[in-house]
């Protein structure tokens, strides 16, 4: 009885090790595969474990080679004899090996033991080992399976479509401060019945020397996606107002990796585009220090002013509001180099407001160079100094008979100044107090100490 239990144990065993799951993979076109797993005995040749699975081959007549495939699903070449009727492009043979898909050295059934999964060894054919995963791609010699694809390529100037796309091109009409925006789609065209996800999925734009002789790079965040999946990957990011007229060449790198460790890297070649104007100025800072003043004070306005043309240029800056008695005026020049510290200009303006009627009052400040202006406009709040406001209200809606009574005072705001000191009225109204209590408290001892007397 034991003979025949461990007999049915060793049986049971033999059966385990000689099961191989073998998967296929086969890139009908750029967005298109097919599979299956399928579990044969360890050992079986490759035209065997092929036709067990439930993908379509079509083979040549056996030769000394052995069968030659020559259709996946009805794509490839018409047999001829032990042949195919091949031109550049045929069914190249694949297996995953070290995180990579190998080019197969070896037929599928070609006389002669089982291949000794050496890549520089021709000898053999392909025999089925468990966990296996083999792929095919019909084209030319060296056209690796690809099983992350590149759906579409949509690129924004200002929100404004670019005609460059997935095959690449020339991206116009960039600016200096331009926001891009890159769109990219993609797809893990692994069939369903293979199941691998692709990992770690990016994309980075780099835009070469064109930081002062710098290269921009931008990365965006990683995706994954099933088999069967698409998903989308945008990349944003503004061109520095700093950079020179002209052109650029911009790559775009693709990159992931599958859960069995296939890298991926993809790269399209962009022309980028800068123009700039002969004469452009622009305000990139008119800042107040404070929203609004009570009464009088001062403002401190801060004005940074960038040249983004092409030439030099003499500017005449002013700053003006009648009301408020600002008339301010500034003249300097511009270097046409982005890259100088002198195509900036950076100044800082104490603005001194007398007493004046409340209202908000609009700051013009202007910059005119040659036949151009440009001008930026903001607001300052003055809050008169005689305003009526609320200064208490008496809750009285408890008491009987009483009406709710608001108290309004007529309030003189000063200019705030932060000190911490009682003011006179508080100081005199305590003072008043305690000098009541202390008559109070003389006349006591004086009426006690007349009654003592009398008695």
């Amino acid at each position: 009885m034991k003979k025949i239990l461990w007999l049915t144990i060793l049986l049971a065993s033999l059966m385990v090790v000689s099961a191989a799951e073998v998967c296929i993979v086969a890139q009908l076109k750029e967005d298109k595969a097919v599979g299956d797993c399928i579990n044969v005995n360890s050992g079986t040749d490759g035209y065997t474990t092929l036709e067990s699975s439930d993908v379509s081959f079509t083979w040549s007549e056996s030769g000394a080679f052995g069968r030659a495939l020559c259709k996946i699903e009805g794509t490839g070449d018409s047999v001829s004899g032990t042949g195919c009727a091949w031109g550049s492009n045929y069914w190249g043979f694949y297996i995953l090996m070290n995180n990579a898909w190998s080019y197969m050295p070896v037929g599928f059934d070609t006389p002669g033991d089982c291949w000794d999964r050496d890549l520089t060894s021709y000898g053999g054919h392909y025999c089925a080992e468990d966990d296996d995963i083999i792929s095919f791609r019909y084209g030319a010699y060296g056209t690796l399976p690809d099983m992350l694809f590149v759906d579409e390529v949509k690129i924004y100037v200002d929100d404004d479509k670019s005609s460059a796309d997935e095959d690449g091109g020339k991206i116009k009409d960039v600016k200096p401060d331009s926001e891009i925006k890159i769109e990219v789609k993609l797809e893990n065209i692994y069939p369903d019945e293979v199941d691998i996800e692709i990992e770690d999925i990016s994309v980075e734009a780099i835009i070469y020397n064109m930081d002062d002789d710098d290269d921009i790079e931008e990365e965006s965040n990683e995706i994954e996606l099933e088999a069967e999946e698409d998903g989308e990957i945008t990349l944003e990011f503004d061109i520095p107002f700093e950079v020179d007229h002209g052109d650029y060449d911009m790559d775009l790198i693709i990159t992931a990796e599958d859960e069995k460790g296939i890298s991926y890297s993809e790269t399209i070649d962009y022309d980028f585009e800068v123009e700039k104007e002969r004469h452009e100025l622009v305000f990139t800072d008119v800042e107040l220090d404070v929203e609004k003043i009570r009464c009088s004070g001062v403002a401190v306005l801060d004005v940074d002013l960038a040249n983004i043309g092409r030439d030099d240029e003499d500017v005449i800056l002013t700053i003006k509001n009648t009301n408020l008695g600002i008339d301010i005026k500034d003249e300097f020049e511009l270097d046409k180099d982005p890259f100088d510290d002198d195509s900036r200009y950076n100044k800082r303006f104490t603005l001194f407001i007398d007493e004046t009627d409340s209202g908000v009052y609009p700051i013009i400040v202007e910059a005119d160079y040659g036949s151009k202006d440009v001008r930026e406009s903001i607001d300052l709040e003055v809050i008169g100094c005689h305003e009526e406001v609320v200064d208490k209200t008496v809750d009285v809606t408890n008491e009987p008979n009483v009406e709710e009574v608001v108290v309004i005072t007529e309030q003189v705001q000063q200019p705030i100044i932060d000190v911490e000191t009682e003011t006179f009225d508080e100081g005199y109204g305590n003072l008043l107090i305690v000098g009541i209590i202390v008559v109070i408290i003389i006349l006591t001892f004086a009426i006690t100490f007349f009654i003592a007397m009398k008695t």
